[in-house]
């Protein structure tokens, strides 16, 4: 999920939550969160979750979901929690524009929006 506006700069100042990322591995997703500086000055932190080669994500319908709260983030598939992340770790470095380009000034806002 994407921020519908981009308050504190591109991606991923701005954040951004994966719910599901799957990445060339059959019997393996991902729950991430993508924040700090825009890229590459980015950082993230999440969780794989495995199936061991018992099953292919790919071959069926499975249920991923996300708890979000204003401290922490909880992803799950199937009903099985496998990654929990909280607010001890995400930031956005966000650039503030005055009128004049010599007075951009660097700012760090921890959870200073409801995203957080």
């Amino acid at each position: 999920m994407l921020p519908t506006d981009w308050v504190y700069g591109g991606w991923a100042a701005s954040g951004e939550i994966g719910i599901l990322e799957a990445v060339n591995v059959a019997d393996t997703v991902h729950g991430t969160l993508h924040y700090g500086g825009e890229w590459p000055d980015n950082q993230n932190s999440g969780c794989a979750y495995n199936a061991g080669g018992v099953i292919n994500f790919g071959d069926d319908f499975y249920t991923y979901a996300i708890e979000w709260e204003p401290s922490e983030f909880r992803w799950y598939v199937d009903g099985h929690l496998f990654c929990t992340r909280t607010n001890d770790i995400w930031f956005s470095v966000c650039r503030l524009f005055t009128s004049h380009a010599s007075d951009e000034l660097l700012c760090v806002c921890l959870c200073s929006r409801s995203f957080c």
